[in-house]
């Protein structure tokens, strides 16, 4: 079997090396108050004047905290019913998949939400001041300013907004939400079934946002996690306290720590070829969860998801309904 990384059976043994900060649950339990008491504006409008019988598909823009303007998508099969709710989250720098895509879930039976990150390809911006942009990249924005002005911070939050917001839709079973996707998505399904326990099952496929440290430790700061290269020869060159405060400053925002808050049952897809996402950064969020787990693991795949992948899954959500 090829090796990228670790051999398989200290993968599945290896608990991350990212430090988690002392105050990780406080701080974040602190933050989950603040949003879930927050009543900003928020409203659905058509999708684009798109109309497909037996649907409705409509576009969500609500209003963070901090000024910001987070869009997402409601497809839903136009019935009065309550149904099951599936949040599906896209991959970095990107934005929602096409309609034609949560169509097949919303043929399955699931209202699909799926949401566009703030200041990536898509509808939603970001207005909070993060200070010098000297470096590209959204891992390492607002980090010269500390834990409260990092960009995936507020990214959460906005995960957390989100299900607040369709927690009241009238179409909405609260008793049936799922959490759906890949890379940075698989990422951020992590934290919503962390930070909203009313998630009952997560598909996470080779999640992005995990054990920053071990990237640098293996040489692979690079493509997606390039921008912590730069930043680190810009402003903490030297081994010693800045570098060792940046590292537990990023562990506020590193999915690993989040993983033992997770209830929700999860299946988890890993690549032992990832190169983007090494197989160790997700293991060691993986073995961290306490709820019920199943890791599908492909042996010659890199960072990508393939038919039976994606059909696994449907398979998967399908069965917690």
């Amino acid at each position: 079997m090829p090796v990228l990384d670790m051999p398989r059976e200290k993968l599945e043994s290896y608990l991350g090396c990212t430090p988690e900060p002392v105050d990780f649950d406080d701080f974040w339990d602190g933050e989950l108050k603040k949003i879930h008491d927050f009543d900003g504006e928020y409203f659905f409008t058509p999708y684009k004047n798109v109309a497909v019988g037996g649907y409705v598909i409509e576009t969500l823009y609500f209003a963070a905290p901090d000024g910001s303007r987070i869009c997402a998508r409601v497809t839903r099969p136009d019935r009065a019913e309550k149904m099951p709710v599936l949040f599906r989250f896209h991959g970095k720098s990107g934005k929602m998949s096409s309609v034609n895509s949560d169509l097949g879930y919303a043929a399955a039976g699931f209202a699909v939400i799926s949401m566009d990150c703030r200041s990536q390809s898509g509808g939603s911006d970001d207005r909070t001041d993060r200070g010098l942009m000297t470096q590209s990249g959204l891992l390492v924005r607002g980090l010269g300013k500390g834990r409260d002005y990092l960009y995936y911070k507020d990214v959460f939050l906005d995960v957390v907004r989100l299900t607040d917001i369709i927690k009241k839709a009238p179409f909405c079973d609260a008793e049936k939400m799922f959490a759906y996707g890949g890379s940075q998505g698989g990422g951020l399904s992590v934290v919503c079934a962390a930070l909203c326990p009313e998630i009952k099952a997560a598909c996470c496929f080779m999640p992005y946002l995990s054990d920053y440290k071990r990237l640098y430790e293996m040489d692979l700061m690079k493509g997606a996690y390039g921008e912590l290269n730069d930043y680190i020869r810009n402003f903490c060159p030297e081994e010693g306290a800045a570098r060792d405060e940046m590292w537990t400053t990023l562990g506020y925002v590193d999915v690993q720590n989040f993983a033992r808050r997770v209830k929700a049952d999860v299946m988890w897809f890993t690549g032992l070829m990832d190169s983007t996402c090494p197989p160790s950064t997700q293991y060691a969020c993986y073995n961290k969860l306490r709820c019920n787990k199943q890791a599908v693991v492909y042996t010659n795949h890199g960072h990508e998801v393939g038919r039976s992948v994606e059909e696994s899954a449907l398979m998967y959500l399908l069965a917690h309904v």
